[in-house]
Protein backbone atom coordinates (compact mmCIF):
# COMPACT_ATOMS: atom_id res chain seq x y z
CA UNK A 1 0.00 0.00 0.00
CA UNK A 2 1.76 3.30 -0.57
CA UNK A 3 2.66 5.52 1.99
CA UNK A 4 0.58 8.01 3.13
CA UNK A 5 0.87 11.42 3.31
CA UNK A 6 0.39 13.69 6.16
CA UNK A 7 2.22 17.00 5.54
CA UNK A 8 -0.05 19.88 6.06
CA UNK A 9 0.70 23.38 6.08
CA UNK A 10 3.84 23.56 8.67
CA UNK A 11 3.24 20.16 9.94
CA UNK A 12 6.11 17.43 9.20
CA UNK A 13 5.84 15.47 6.68
CA UNK A 14 5.18 11.93 8.63
CA UNK A 15 5.79 10.00 5.23
CA UNK A 16 8.25 10.71 2.14
CA UNK A 17 6.09 13.06 -0.18
CA UNK A 18 8.57 12.12 -3.55
CA UNK A 19 6.00 9.17 -3.99
CA UNK A 20 4.00 10.05 -7.13
CA UNK A 21 0.88 8.70 -8.21
CA UNK A 22 2.16 8.09 -11.96
CA UNK A 23 -0.99 6.93 -13.74
CA UNK A 24 -4.57 7.51 -14.13
CA UNK A 25 -4.70 4.24 -12.76
CA UNK A 26 -3.04 4.94 -9.69
CA UNK A 27 -4.75 7.84 -9.23
CA UNK A 28 -8.43 6.02 -9.47
CA UNK A 29 -7.11 3.33 -7.52
CA UNK A 30 -6.20 6.07 -4.31
CA UNK A 31 -9.44 7.18 -4.69
CA UNK A 32 -11.55 4.08 -5.08
CA UNK A 33 -9.76 3.03 -1.64
CA UNK A 34 -10.22 6.58 0.07
CA UNK A 35 -14.11 6.33 -0.83
CA UNK A 36 -14.37 2.68 1.05
CA UNK A 37 -12.80 4.16 4.22
CA UNK A 38 -15.03 6.91 3.83
CA UNK A 39 -18.40 4.66 3.06
CA UNK A 40 -16.83 2.53 6.36
CA UNK A 41 -17.18 5.41 8.48
CA UNK A 42 -13.50 6.02 8.87
CA UNK A 43 -12.99 9.79 8.22
CA UNK A 44 -9.48 10.16 8.86
CA UNK A 45 -8.33 6.87 6.84
CA UNK A 46 -9.86 8.73 4.19
CA UNK A 47 -8.76 12.11 4.59
CA UNK A 48 -5.76 11.07 4.34
CA UNK A 49 -5.25 9.11 1.50
CA UNK A 50 -7.45 11.90 -0.62
CA UNK A 51 -4.57 13.94 0.85
CA UNK A 52 -2.28 11.95 -0.81
CA UNK A 53 -3.94 11.78 -3.67
CA UNK A 54 -4.10 15.40 -4.03
CA UNK A 55 -0.62 16.18 -3.25
CA UNK A 56 0.83 13.89 -5.50
CA UNK A 57 -1.05 14.74 -8.91
CA UNK A 58 -1.01 17.28 -10.55
CA UNK A 59 -4.20 19.24 -9.68
CA UNK A 60 -6.03 19.17 -13.51
CA UNK A 61 -5.57 15.28 -13.65
CA UNK A 62 -6.94 15.32 -10.14
CA UNK A 63 -10.24 17.66 -10.22
CA UNK A 64 -11.21 15.02 -13.08
CA UNK A 65 -10.59 11.39 -11.05
CA UNK A 66 -11.88 12.97 -7.79
CA UNK A 67 -15.41 14.29 -9.35
CA UNK A 68 -15.24 10.91 -11.30
CA UNK A 69 -14.27 8.51 -8.91
CA UNK A 70 -14.85 9.83 -5.41
CA UNK A 71 -17.83 11.71 -6.18
CA UNK A 72 -19.60 9.53 -8.46
CA UNK A 73 -20.48 12.27 -10.68
CA UNK A 74 -20.72 11.23 -14.67
CA UNK A 75 -17.35 12.06 -16.59
CA UNK A 76 -16.97 15.35 -18.25
CA UNK A 77 -18.94 15.28 -22.19
CA UNK A 78 -16.30 16.90 -23.91
CA UNK A 79 -19.34 17.75 -26.48
CA UNK A 80 -21.36 20.04 -24.30
CA UNK A 81 -20.16 23.55 -24.28
CA UNK A 82 -20.61 23.33 -20.07
CA UNK A 83 -18.53 20.27 -19.47
CA UNK A 84 -15.62 21.08 -22.49
CA UNK A 85 -15.45 25.03 -20.42
CA UNK A 86 -14.86 23.18 -17.37
CA UNK A 87 -11.95 20.80 -18.75
CA UNK A 88 -10.52 24.03 -20.11
CA UNK A 89 -10.75 25.73 -17.06
CA UNK A 90 -9.07 22.91 -14.79
CA UNK A 91 -6.29 23.26 -17.01
CA UNK A 92 -6.30 26.60 -16.87
CA UNK A 93 -6.85 27.30 -20.27
CA UNK A 94 -9.16 30.55 -20.11
CA UNK A 95 -9.06 31.65 -23.34
CA UNK A 96 -10.41 28.59 -24.39
CA UNK A 97 -13.43 28.24 -22.09
CA UNK A 98 -14.44 31.65 -22.72
CA UNK A 99 -16.15 30.82 -25.83
CA UNK A 100 -17.92 27.50 -24.69
CA UNK A 101 -19.20 29.18 -21.85
CA UNK A 102 -20.88 32.65 -23.50
CA UNK A 103 -22.31 29.24 -26.21
CA UNK A 104 -23.65 27.72 -22.32
CA UNK A 105 -25.04 30.56 -21.37
CA UNK A 106 -26.94 31.14 -24.22
CA UNK A 107 -28.14 27.91 -23.83
CA UNK A 108 -29.11 28.01 -20.44
CA UNK A 109 -29.89 31.61 -19.56
CA UNK A 110 -31.34 31.00 -16.32
CA UNK A 111 -28.56 29.21 -14.63
CA UNK A 112 -25.84 31.35 -13.21
CA UNK A 113 -23.07 28.78 -12.96
CA UNK A 114 -21.82 29.40 -16.36
CA UNK A 115 -22.15 33.28 -16.01
CA UNK A 116 -20.05 33.41 -12.38
CA UNK A 117 -17.52 30.92 -14.30
CA UNK A 118 -17.17 33.41 -17.00
CA UNK A 119 -17.09 36.11 -14.48
CA UNK A 120 -14.33 34.86 -12.99
CA UNK A 121 -12.47 34.54 -16.16
CA UNK A 122 -12.70 38.43 -16.22
CA UNK A 123 -11.32 38.80 -12.53
CA UNK A 124 -9.02 36.84 -13.53
CA UNK A 125 -7.10 38.75 -16.47
CA UNK A 126 -7.87 42.21 -14.71
CA UNK A 127 -11.52 43.09 -16.07
CA UNK A 128 -13.31 43.62 -12.81
CA UNK A 129 -15.45 46.30 -14.75
CA UNK A 130 -16.77 43.73 -16.89
CA UNK A 131 -17.43 40.75 -14.49
CA UNK A 132 -19.74 42.69 -12.47
CA UNK A 133 -21.47 44.08 -15.51
CA UNK A 134 -22.25 40.23 -16.24
CA UNK A 135 -22.99 39.14 -13.22
CA UNK A 136 -25.57 42.70 -12.82
CA UNK A 137 -26.93 41.81 -16.21
CA UNK A 138 -27.64 38.16 -15.00
CA UNK A 139 -29.73 39.87 -11.57
CA UNK A 140 -31.59 42.23 -13.28
CA UNK A 141 -33.01 39.52 -15.94
CA UNK A 142 -33.62 36.94 -13.06
CA UNK A 143 -34.93 39.17 -9.81
CA UNK A 144 -36.18 36.79 -8.07
CA UNK A 145 -33.27 34.24 -8.62
CA UNK A 146 -31.66 32.78 -5.48
CA UNK A 147 -28.73 35.09 -6.31
CA UNK A 148 -30.69 38.30 -7.26
CA UNK A 149 -32.66 37.35 -3.28
CA UNK A 150 -29.31 37.35 -1.47
CA UNK A 151 -28.03 40.10 -3.31
CA UNK A 152 -30.63 42.63 -2.74
CA UNK A 153 -30.98 41.45 1.04
CA UNK A 154 -27.26 41.79 1.47
CA UNK A 155 -27.40 45.87 0.44
CA UNK A 156 -29.32 46.35 3.53
CA UNK A 157 -29.01 46.89 7.04
CA UNK A 158 -29.05 44.18 9.23
CA UNK A 159 -32.53 44.37 10.56
CA UNK A 160 -34.13 44.80 7.31
CA UNK A 161 -32.10 41.95 6.30
CA UNK A 162 -33.10 39.70 7.97
CA UNK A 163 -36.82 40.21 7.66
CA UNK A 164 -36.11 39.94 4.04
CA UNK A 165 -34.37 36.82 3.99
CA UNK A 166 -37.08 35.67 6.26
CA UNK A 167 -39.84 36.55 3.99
CA UNK A 168 -36.89 34.98 1.16
CA UNK A 169 -37.26 31.80 3.27
CA UNK A 170 -41.18 31.86 3.79
CA UNK A 171 -41.61 31.58 -0.02
CA UNK A 172 -38.64 28.83 -0.25
CA UNK A 173 -38.40 27.14 2.43
CA UNK A 174 -36.27 23.96 1.05
CA UNK A 175 -33.30 26.62 -0.31
CA UNK A 176 -30.16 25.64 1.78
CA UNK A 177 -28.50 29.23 0.54
CA UNK A 178 -31.38 31.04 1.44
CA UNK A 179 -31.29 29.80 4.75
CA UNK A 180 -27.79 29.70 5.27
CA UNK A 181 -27.57 33.63 4.30
CA UNK A 182 -30.25 33.74 6.97
CA UNK A 183 -28.53 32.21 9.57
CA UNK A 184 -25.40 33.96 8.91
CA UNK A 185 -27.70 37.38 9.42
CA UNK A 186 -29.01 36.58 12.06
CA UNK A 187 -25.73 35.93 13.34
CA UNK A 188 -25.08 38.80 12.49
CA UNK A 189 -27.75 40.59 14.76
CA UNK A 190 -26.59 38.76 17.14
CA UNK A 191 -28.54 35.45 18.28
CA UNK A 192 -26.53 33.10 17.65
CA UNK A 193 -28.96 30.42 19.18
CA UNK A 194 -31.53 30.97 16.41
CA UNK A 195 -27.99 30.84 14.14
CA UNK A 196 -27.06 28.04 15.42
CA UNK A 197 -30.33 26.29 14.58
CA UNK A 198 -30.50 27.75 10.88
CA UNK A 199 -27.16 26.73 10.02
CA UNK A 200 -27.33 23.40 11.00
CA UNK A 201 -30.81 23.77 8.92
CA UNK A 202 -29.12 25.18 6.09
CA UNK A 203 -26.14 22.24 6.37
CA UNK A 204 -28.41 19.84 6.07
CA UNK A 205 -30.87 21.19 3.02
CA UNK A 206 -27.48 22.09 0.76
CA UNK A 207 -25.42 18.44 1.61
CA UNK A 208 -23.63 18.74 -1.39
CA UNK A 209 -22.60 22.81 -0.94
CA UNK A 210 -18.95 22.92 0.12
CA UNK A 211 -19.41 26.20 1.09
CA UNK A 212 -22.27 25.78 3.62
CA UNK A 213 -20.62 22.96 4.92
CA UNK A 214 -17.46 24.81 5.48
CA UNK A 215 -18.62 27.82 6.99
CA UNK A 216 -21.45 26.00 8.80
CA UNK A 217 -17.99 24.38 10.72
CA UNK A 218 -16.66 28.09 10.59
CA UNK A 219 -19.30 29.28 12.39
CA UNK A 220 -19.19 26.22 15.33
CA UNK A 221 -15.15 27.01 15.29
CA UNK A 222 -15.07 30.40 15.82
CA UNK A 223 -18.27 32.30 17.04
CA UNK A 224 -19.98 28.75 18.82
CA UNK A 225 -17.04 28.04 20.21
CA UNK A 226 -17.62 24.39 19.84
CA UNK A 227 -14.88 22.89 18.01
CA UNK A 228 -16.28 19.12 18.04
CA UNK A 229 -19.08 20.09 16.52
CA UNK A 230 -17.25 21.68 13.86
CA UNK A 231 -15.39 19.05 12.62
CA UNK A 232 -17.97 17.49 10.67
CA UNK A 233 -19.06 20.23 8.86
CA UNK A 234 -15.39 20.45 7.69
CA UNK A 235 -15.05 16.56 6.46
CA UNK A 236 -18.06 17.00 4.61
CA UNK A 237 -16.31 20.40 3.26
CA UNK A 238 -13.84 18.25 2.48
CA UNK A 239 -15.06 15.30 0.72
CA UNK A 240 -17.08 17.39 -1.33
CA UNK A 241 -13.87 19.92 -2.46
CA UNK A 242 -10.75 18.67 -1.16
CA UNK A 243 -9.19 22.58 -1.83
CA UNK A 244 -11.88 24.38 -0.65
CA UNK A 245 -10.48 27.61 1.49
CA UNK A 246 -12.25 28.91 3.86
CA UNK A 247 -9.98 31.91 5.24
CA UNK A 248 -7.27 29.15 5.41
CA UNK A 249 -7.57 25.47 3.39
CA UNK A 250 -10.24 23.60 4.85
CA UNK A 251 -7.04 20.54 4.96
CA UNK A 252 -5.70 23.13 7.95
CA UNK A 253 -8.61 22.97 9.87
CA UNK A 254 -9.33 19.11 9.61
CA UNK A 255 -5.44 18.60 10.55
CA UNK A 256 -5.52 20.48 13.93
CA UNK A 257 -9.13 18.94 14.92
CA UNK A 258 -8.83 15.53 13.90
CA UNK A 259 -8.49 12.61 16.44
CA UNK A 260 -4.75 12.16 14.62
CA UNK A 261 -4.88 8.25 17.38
CA UNK A 262 -7.06 6.80 14.77
CA UNK A 263 -4.77 6.97 11.99
CA UNK A 264 -2.88 4.32 13.20
CA UNK A 265 -5.01 2.25 12.12
CA UNK A 266 -4.94 3.65 8.39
Amino acid sequence: MRALLVCIGAVACAHSATNRLETGEDLSRALTEARRELDRGRLECAFVRVEDARRNTAEPAFVVAFDHVFLGKPALDPSKPGDAAAIHIARSEYAEAEPLLRRDIAARPDVIAPVLALARIFELRGDSAGSSKLVAEFLRAHPTSTIAIIHTAGELPVPQRVAALEAAVADHPTDGELVFELAAAVQAAGDLDRATQLFEHAATLAPTSSVIQAYTGRFFLKAASKPERALPYYYRAYFLDPSFYETEFVEARIHRLMDKTKLSGC
